[in-house]
């Protein structure tokens, strides 16, 4: 079987290659015979294959609704621990709503890496939910802040407002705190995000068990297999259950939560249908029932004469208890800032800008920054990441004012002299940038800076100053061995 997979895999690659729709692919006929040939054997051949390679071997060995379903569950199972590829999204394209819903989408009730993956191929596909299903999957667990960006996608734009009347109303009735965070934190993305493009999920290092051993099958000839296929392949016009049309709109609102659950169930109903269990029950029932009863009526009764004999002042410290509002500030210990509600709501709109710009999308961060701003306008970080943000942009003169802005705020910040000097890099104005990387310096000497520097004046021919810096830098780390790039204008690494 190794040799088949082998070529398998070698055909699958010219399959990832090909633009067109799948069944006009010049290889898609080749990969059939292959797929037939081996469907027998599913449970071996798809933990053998990548995600990609095993979503093309699905989608060519099983054309019925049945049989694809239930292979593409045991696919999603392994591949959404990894990170999808664009093979593996592009072989998604070509699976039916219905497929997509009750393959794909039950895996959002899973924590981990399945869900983050689940939703951020939902999203790539561009699969929409109707609104009564978030406040579910929201409560199943906690998700990152990436998480619910991609799940943002999901929304019909003409629900969102809908939307977030109905989480604002579960967030308020819930008891549970992680409940009414999912709910707030997604109410949040909706009214103040709007990404362009789904965000690659945070996942988590996953070690799998070795795949099974693939079998012998050199006993069998090629001629065995034309003769006597290895799994006959039905019509699907003759399957009891017809295939669902393409192009049907599925109904996401009756999605089951997961077919584990309903295991569960079984295995539960099954356990007390057990005789030796229920004998078991009934004699350690009768044997302990008594007991355990006379306890607690002890216990209780005991508590309540305590509390009724009790003085009153052995319950009372002398306090006056005073029904007291939250407080409108508070400072914090280790920076001595004055924190307020609005500055909170701020830092809110700059965490989330940050995970933008962690993935380089400094437009969307950008908005997200400015927002911060628009809260608190004291909010250091956020000014100084919409200046950066309007460098990686090239909008010089704006990112000149927002880092003027934040030096008037706080003239020793960290990295602001560092970002300045590059902006005037930009601008090739040499002389400035040259005056703030010394500033940047002077308040702290830190290496990465003074390596781009260096880096900086040997590219503008100043040498011998780049030599100064170079040996100011093996003086306090002499353990280090710096090699200046040779290039010009090397890439800057973002702080």
């Amino acid at each position: 079987m190794l040799e088949r997979l082998n070529e398998f895999k070698k055909i699958a690659e010219t399959l990832h290659k090909e633009q067109e729709d799948l069944k006009a692919r010049a290889s898609w006929k080749k990969i059939c015979g292959f797929s037939f040939s081996l469907a027998n054997f599913s449970d071996i051949v798809i933990p053998n294959l990548s995600p990609s390679d095993g979503l093309a071997f699905v989608l060519a060995a099983f054309p019925s609704y049945d049989s694809r379903i239930i292979n593409l569950r045991k696919l999603f199972d392994s591949a959404l621990e990894v990170m999808p590829d664009e093979k593996f999204l592009n072989l998604a394209k070509f699976l039916t709503p219905e497929e997509i819903t009750n393959g794909l989408l039950p895996h959002l009730y899973d924590s981990g890496n399945k869900s983050s993956t689940t939703v951020y191929i939902a999203a790539k596909l561009g699969i929409l939910l109707n609104m009564d299903v978030f406040k579910t999957f929201l409560a199943t667990h906690q998700w990152s802040q990436v998480d619910l960006i991609n799940m943002s996608f999901l929304v019909i734009p003409e629900e969102k407002q809908q939307l977030i009347s109905l989480l604002n109303a579960a967030a308020a009735d819930t008891d549970s705190p992680s409940e009414r965070s999912s709910y707030s934190s997604f109410n949040y993305i909706l009214k103040t995000s709007n990404p362009q493009t789904p965000m690659l999920p945070e996942l988590s290092n996953v070690i799998f068990p070795p795949p099974p051993k693939l079998p012998d099958l050199s006993h069998q000839t090629q001629s065995s297999h034309a003769t006597k296929p290895v799994q006959k392949i039905s019509n699907p016009s003759e399957n009891k259950k017809s295939p669902p049309k393409a192009n049907s709109a599925p109904n996401f609102s009756a999605l089951s939560e997961s077919k584990t659950i309903n295991d569960t169930v079984k295995k539960i109903h099954t356990v007390f249908k057990s005789p030796k269990i229920k004998s078991s029950f009934s004699q350690n029932f009768e044997k302990y029932a008594v007991p355990v009863a006379i306890g607690l009526v002890v216990i209780i009764v005991g508590t309540f004469l305590l509390v009724i004999f009790t003085p009153k002042h052995k319950f009372d410290d002398g306090a006056t208890v005073t029904s007291a509002a939250i407080p409108k500030s508070w400072t914090d210990a280790s920076s001595n800032r004055v924190i307020t509600t609005k500055y909170l709501e701020a830092d809110n709109d700059y965490r989330m800008g940050e995970i933008y710009l962690s993935r380089n999308l400094y437009a969307d961060a950008q908005k997200l920054f400015k927002d911060a701003l628009r809260r608190d306008s004291t909010h250091l970080l956020a000014r100084i990441r919409s200046g950066y943000c309007h460098l990686q942009l090239n909008e010089h003169k704006k990112a000149f004012e927002q880092f003027n802005e934040a030096k008037k705020q706080a003239p020793e910040a960290r990295f602001l002299n560092m970002y300045i000097a590059r902006t005037h890099k930009s601008m090739k104005n040499y002389p400035e940038a040259i005056k703030h990387y010394e500033a940047e310096l002077k308040l702290e000497f830190n290496l990465e800076v003074a390596i781009e520097f260096a880096t900086f004046l040997k590219t503008i021919g100043e040498s011998n100053r780049s030599m100064e810096v170079l040996n100011e830098i093996q003086q306090r780390y002499p353990d280090k061995i710096i090699v200046l790039a040779s290039e010009k204008d090397p890439e800057e690494k973002s702080e």
